[in-house]
């Protein structure tokens, strides 16, 4: 039994591994003109002034991250409306569902931060108090509304008539968002 074990661990560890270098390895018959006509300039850089043992990141700084993300998903969105061809176009959406998928983990994160703080001012309550306040509950609705967005861009890029040329990654990203749904 445990030989078997040690097999299929052995067996999903080089899947893992194989899907982490085709997802690293860029398309060898990419066209590189994209690049070329539109550059995105904006960069967001994340500096933590704390101890190298604690990397905590402010809720200001995430907060900064955020609206350059979202101003970001916004210029794509302009691009998109701009490009000039169809491989503009799968381009850009791929990179908007990214932007999309990175939205859906931050405002995870940023939910799951309000709820330990709703759920550390809970405990404190009186005993008498927390019995007649309802106990407060995670909202993953805005994560939620990202992680509908990406999907449905991925979906729309599958569903092209010709092979999208990172078809690969996106049915692997399909396959990852399933699980978080």
């Amino acid at each position: 039994m445990e030989r078997h074990k040690k097999h299929r661990y052995r067996k999903y560890l080089s899947m893992v591994m194989l899907a982490c270098a085709v997802l690293a390895t860029p398309p060898l018959y990419a066209n590189n003109s994209l690049k070329s006509r539109i550059k995105i300039t904006k960069r967001s850089e994340l500096r933590f002034t704390g101890t190298e043992d604690t990397p905590e990141i402010s809720l200001d700084k995430l907060e900064l991250l955020n609206r350059k993300r979202r101003a970001l998903i916004q210029d794509i969105k302009k691009f998109i409306l701009e490009a000039r061809n169809g491989t503009q176009k799968k381009e850009l959406n791929m990179r908007l569902a990214s932007l999309y998928m990175e939205d859906y983990y931050a405002s995870l994160a940023s939910a799951q931060q309000t709820y330990s703080e709703k759920l550390e001012s809970y405990d404190k309550l009186p005993e008498d108090v927390r019995k007649k306040t309802p106990a407060p509950v995670v909202d993953h609705s805005e994560a939620n509304a990202s992680l509908k967005k990406a999907r449905s861009l991925f979906t729309s890029m599958l569903k092209g008539r010709q092979r999208h040329e990172r078809g690969d990654e996106i049915l692997y990203f399909m396959a990852s968002t399933s699980l978080d749904l």
